[in-house]
């Protein structure tokens, strides 16, 4: 791969995650780590797998596990520093410094091209800057955190290299 073209590219990014009841008829959403959703999802597609052999029904709550597949651009050099300009800010002393949930917002914002998100009646919905903030603030944290490990790498991976 090129340098030049390496943020070009568009990485993919999973979150396993589950709509669970809570007290008051009230639904949240738990998102999952990658090795508990992918575990929970295989005994989810076995036990579906069942139903079907002995033509049993599937019912809606047999799909509890749901998969949000994202894809996110890497940020070039020249991105990165448009995104930190505009989140430079000055104290009344006049030092310099980042808002970091700035930084954070509008990196999310700049990075999430698409997704598989559907609504209620199965249309994508699209990406937009209002979608993002609509979304439960425990999936976003989970969709960037794991978007900086593709990117980055685990802790193990950068210490082989």
């Amino acid at each position: 791969m090129s340098l030049f073209g390496a943020t070009s590219q568009l990485v993919e990014v999973k979150i396993y995650y589950k709509n669970i009841e809570i007290s008051g008829g009230s639904s949240k959403i738990v998102v999952l780590s990658d090795k508990e959703g992918n575990i929970q999802l295989q005994q989810q597609e076995e036990f579906i797998k069942k139903k079907q052999e002995k033509q049993e029904e599937i019912k809606a709550g047999d799909r509890s596990i749901e998969v949000l597949t994202t894809m996110w651009k890497i940020l070039s050099w020249g991105d990165q520093n448009k995104i930190t300009k505009r989140c430079e800010r000055y104290t009344p002393e006049g030092l310099q410094s980042i808002d970091y949930y700035k930084f954070r917002d509008l990196r999310i914002k700049s990075c999430l091209q698409s997704w598989d998100a559907k609504d209620a009646k199965g249309t994508v919905v699209p990406v937009t800057t209002e979608t993002i903030d609509m979304l439960p603030s425990d999936v976003v944290f989970a969709l960037v955190n794991r978007y900086d490990t593709v990117t980055e790498g685990s802790q193990d991976e950068q210490e082989k290299n």
